[in-house]
């Protein structure tokens, strides 16, 4: 199971299950606690609401600007240390500012269905994750 993004504020932003992201995870054949949801948008949620439906996340993904680390996220908020892919290391980051990420998905959403596949998939890891790396 996936578990997309991160808190901003007091709200956690998941992609809506009709959401072009959020049809990407059913695409990559991945599981998403809110893929049943309807909405195309994003979700504005509390932590415990993200914490109760994603308590069973095997990773964890988001995109970042400057530096990024486990360490870093722990100290922007320390209620991630509840979330399971924070204890397991299964955290990856995609440096937004280093690498086009927004200025390609939407042309190519095949690149970031083939990172999402890999990541769902670990036995399918073929080549290097275009977007997302693990954090340290």
């Amino acid at each position: 199971m996936v578990l997309p993004d991160r808190k901003t504020g007091a709200v956690w932003y998941m992609p809506g299950g009709k959401s072009s992201v959020g049809l990407l995870y059913k695409d990559a054949n991945g599981s998403y606690a809110f893929s049943d949801d309807n909405h195309s948008g994003s979700l504005a949620l509390p932590f415990e609401t993200v914490l109760d439906k994603e308590g069973q996340s095997d990773f964890w993904i988001l995109t970042y600007n400057g530096k990024m680390s486990r360490k870093i996220l722990l100290a922007e908020y320390q209620g991630y240390s509840m979330l399971p892919p924070m204890k397991t290391g299964e955290v990856y980051g995609c440096p937004a500012d280093k690498v086009p990420y927004f200025e390609e998905v939407s042309w190519r959403p095949d690149w970031l269905l083939n990172d999402l596949i890999q990541l769902f998939h670990p036995d399918m890891r073929t080549a290097p994750l275009r977007y997302y790396h693990k954090l340290l």
